[in-house]
């Protein structure tokens, strides 16, 4: 069974949702908005840029196999789910 400290530690939002609005995308403006873009996720939650730079999380077994669904805690489940709505936003954001 993987350790509890493999699994990353994820931000405890309460309260409903998040003020702040998603920085606009300006053309020939790029390096600016991602720059405030990676800042407004990070803000958001932390764990997001991990994510974009190495991956969505997989939960693995003690010997580092994929571990099924029905096996997952629910601090795995918590951040898979994360990683899927990071998903959603950056799609909702690159279809506007």
């Amino acid at each position: 069974m993987a350790a509890v400290n493999d699994v990353p530690q994820l931000v405890d939002k309460k309260g409903g949702s998040y003020a702040a609005i998603a920085p606009k995308l300006e053309p020939r403006k790029f390096n600016k908005w991602k720059k405030r873009m990676l800042c407004y996720l990070a803000g958001m939650e932390p764990y997001y840029l991990k994510c974009i730079k190495d991956g969505p999380f997989q939960p693995k077994t003690a010997d580092g196999d994929a571990k099924p669904e029905s096996q997952w805690t629910p601090d795995e489940r918590r951040v898979v789910i994360q990683d899927q709505r990071l998903k959603n936003s950056h799609y909702v954001m690159s279809t506007r």
